[in-house]
């Protein structure tokens, strides 16, 4: 199998910051359903307080495995039958993810630009144009990824500090109403969130260096969570009480957005910059899921299986959510995020562990030898 040129910490950084944009500011699941959202901004923070921690534990057992993914990582650790076994649930895992991001992007065109459009038309169009560049292999992918996270944060920085004049701040207290519990739901979901970064540890190999895989995820991280928790802000200073109430409530911020009497309406710049990043986002996910499974059958080339790969994740994105509210919903810790971030924390004990007593038995057989 071909591998890949290397990659630095700033286009891993760029390709981890357009995976995790794309649920955060399309449908801001964290916000969806909540009793009020003076408080949630808390839960941004401590959301991606406690994700760096995380993220940094997948790079260093990445770097500690000298620099491999996590498929060869659980079939050498856990064997040949449950590593395999794993990297087949990881592969289901991005597919569910890769549909996410798919219904997410298809879902804000069809609210905000173009709503006669079947909606299968717009997953199928991105599917098909994520999979030629995923197809090219991760260096394409991450040197357009650094391109476009600079265009992305440009964007959602005009959304968030664009309408001033209609920004009440007064919209942001109390601050916790409801007390510090109902922060424990939007709380995990940013967690779950930060989780799918999970990607990762398939880029790793073509990283130049452990502390550049280190670099990269953190400040990848440091970053979603700052937009996170500013959009947050920017959301309930604006609407108010009934913003956990709107089903995309960034792409409805930038609908009140104008500069002058020039530009009105910045809804289709925004939905075009983030079908950009969600094309990258997507690109990676069913790059990785491609790889993965070529590992998995011994295959020599992952090319072939990315267009399978891209038309499965459109059948899972119109399958999976019937309609726009049940697609909402999805993202919260409860209705999904809860079980993927589980799989993926105990996948990462159950891999540390296995390779402490790899390097401990490794040890003591030297010693003896």
């Amino acid at each position: 199998m071909t591998t890949s040129p290397r990659t630095t910490a700033r286009q891993l950084g760029s390709i981890l910051l357009l995976l995790r944009l794309a649920p955060m500011t399309l449908t801001l699941p964290m916000m969806i359903g909540m009793p009020s959202s003076q408080g949630l901004w808390i839960a941004g923070i401590a959301g991606t307080v406690i994700s760096v921690p995380l993220l940094a534990w997948m790079a260093a057992l990445c770097t500690v495995e000298g620099l491999d993914d996590v498929v060869r990582i659980s079939r050498r650790l856990l064997g040949t039958i449950v590593g395999s076994a794993v990297g087949w649930l990881f592969i289901l895992y991005w597919l569910i993810l890769a549909a996410f991001e798919l219904r997410s992007v298809s879902e804000a065109y069809v609210t905000g630009t173009t709503p006669d459009t079947p909606i299968i038309v717009l997953m199928a169009l991105t599917a098909l144009v994520s999979a030629g560049i995923a197809r090219r292999g991760l260096r394409l992918i991450a040197m357009m990824s650094e391109l476009i996270a600079v265009l992305i944060l440009v964007s959602l920085l005009l959304t968030m500090f664009l309408p001033l004049d209609v920004i009440q701040l007064r919209n942001l207290l109390p601050v916790l109403p409801e007390g510090l519990r109902p922060l424990a739901l939007p709380t995990a979901t940013a967690v779950s969130l930060f989780l799918d970064m999970v990607v990762l540890m398939m880029i790793a190999p073509s990283m130049t260096s452990g502390r550049g895989l280190v670099q990269g995820v953190i400040w990848s991280a440091l970053v979603s969570g700052a937009v996170l928790t500013l959009l947050i802000i920017a959301a309930t200073a604006v609407f108010g009480p009934i913003s956990t109430a709107l089903e995309l409530p960034a792409l409805s911020l930038t609908r009140i957005v104008s500069i002058g009497q020039v530009i009105e309406r910045l809804e289709l710049i925004t939905v075009v910059s983030w079908t950009f990043g969600v094309g990258l986002a997507l690109a990676v996910l069913l790059w990785a899921a491609a790889v993965a499974s070529a590992r998995l059958l011994g295959l020599r080339r992952f090319e072939p299986l990315v267009y399978p790969l891209g038309g499965l994740a459109v059948f899972l994105g119109i399958r999976m959510w019937p309609d726009v509210g049940s697609f909402d919903r999805s993202g919260t810790a409860i209705r999904g995020g809860l079980v993927t971030s589980g799989f993926v924390l105990v996948v990462l004990v159950v891999l540390t562990i296995a390779s402490w007593l790899r390097r401990r038995t490794s040890g003591d057989a030297g010693r003896r030898g």
